[in-house]
């Protein structure tokens, strides 16, 4: 199993996600194992967590990764500028910095496109689509 942490690129220091890899399991899968604290009392952490989810999934599918289970360990961030696009991308960077693979330029653009239009006004929540 293989775990990595990625802060989420130069821009949003303090975001992470924290995800384990298993190319062993028997099925591939995403689940959520989050050990919630007081300090994220609040918050909208099931957003949160929904944008790890999505994460990680674009990231194994943008990547053609062999299939894999992946386990979302901890989500680091702060209420006031953090929302579910941040951590999703957030958690795309983990992934691919756990395989050792390069998304292409436009990839990565959709990624801050969905992440700027995360910040521009109240989105109930819901992760901004990575499409262009």
């Amino acid at each position: 199993m293989k775990s990595i942490q990625e802060d989420y690129l130069e821009q949003r220091p303090g975001t992470s996600v924290t995800v384990e890899l298993d190319w062993n399991a028997l099925e591939p899968s995403i689940e959520v194992m989050l050990e919630i604290g007081p300090e994220t009392a609040g918050g909208d952490f099931e957003a949160w967590a929904e944008g790890a989810v999505y994460g990680v999934r674009f990231a194994l599918e943008s990547s053609n990764a062999l299939p894999c289970a992946a386990c979302i360990r901890q989500i680091l961030g702060d209420f006031e500028t953090t929302n579910a696009t941040i951590v999703a991308a957030a958690a795309a960077h983990a992934i691919w910095e756990a395989i050792d693979f390069e998304p292409q330029p436009d990839v990565i653009a959709r990624i801050e496109g969905a992440v700027q239009r995360s910040r521009q006004g109240p989105q109930d929540g819901a992760v901004v689509p990575f499409e262009s």
